[in-house]
């Protein structure tokens, strides 16, 4: 009797350990498209983070176009080169907005993107 009680006890635990770490990174109600030159996403909650890597060419100007829709929580996001972790871009609490940033060194690049509570979509094209 005391071991089945021990055997429940640790299933319980790691029941709580398991919901504790999916919670950290949550979409709700999400529509989500990544490609080559993209990565699009909608949701009704977005709690976590997210990053997508990117190649811009090298002697080339990369276009990176930013649409943001905010309905409510806080959207935050950057975008780095991963070589020497220069930020090419950092918004805080983007409201709902549509703009470009240039990107004038080749290599490898990281977008990243924190919600909040956040309700709305956001899309990054290059």
């Amino acid at each position: 009797m005391h071991e089945s009680k021990f055997a429940f006890l640790r299933v319980h635990v790691f029941l709580l350990l398991l919901v504790g770490c999916s919670s950290s990174n949550l979409a709700v109600g999400a529509v989500e498209e990544n490609t080559a030159h993209k990565t699009t996403i909608q949701y009704q909650l977005f709690n976590g983070s997210r990053d997508v890597n990117f190649v811009a060419g090298e002697g080339e100007v990369t276009a990176v176009t930013v649409s943001v829709t905010t309905e409510s929580g806080t959207l935050n996001a950057s975008i780095f080169h991963d070589e020497d972790s220069e930020i090419v871009y950092q918004g805080t609490a983007i409201p709902i907005s549509s703009f470009e940033v240039e990107i004038s060194k080749g290599g490898t690049y990281t977008i990243h993107v924190e919600g909040k509570k956040h309700r709305g979509s956001y899309a990054f094209c290059w």
